[in-house]
């Protein structure tokens, strides 16, 4: 894969951790905050849409129609769980910086 999960000051990639660069990579990489804002939002603002953006996508990956569960859990229940866990690692401070930063390039590049 050529990928380091952790370097000398355990980060991935330099990345916080792998949490944070695999959702960064899957899901916010090549993202622009102009498509979401009309102002570019402060730092912890951002932090929270990612967020919340994240949760979205995943609560819609793993919903089922109505009537498909017959068990109490099923195996989207275990891979949400995972999921779940695996974005509270996410360091959304960081990413929030990079979605800030690339939006501020994409405007220096427009101009």
């Amino acid at each position: 894969m050529g990928y380091t999960i952790n370097d000398s000051d355990n980060r991935h990639n330099g990345w916080t951790n792998y949490a944070t660069w695999r959702v960064n990579l899957e899901v916010f990489d090549g993202l622009n905050l102009r498509d979401h804002f009309e102002e570019l939002p402060e730092l912890g603002e951002v932090a929270s849409w990612a967020e919340g953006y994240a949760e979205e996508l995943l609560d819609a990956a793993m919903s089922e129609p109505v009537g498909i569960r017959k068990r109490m859990l099923t195996p989207c229940d275990i891979v949400s769980g995972w999921a779940s866990a695996f974005l509270n690692d996410v360091n959304w401070h960081e990413i929030a910086e990079h979605l800030i930063d690339y939006a501020k390039e994409c405007e220096q590049s427009a101009a």
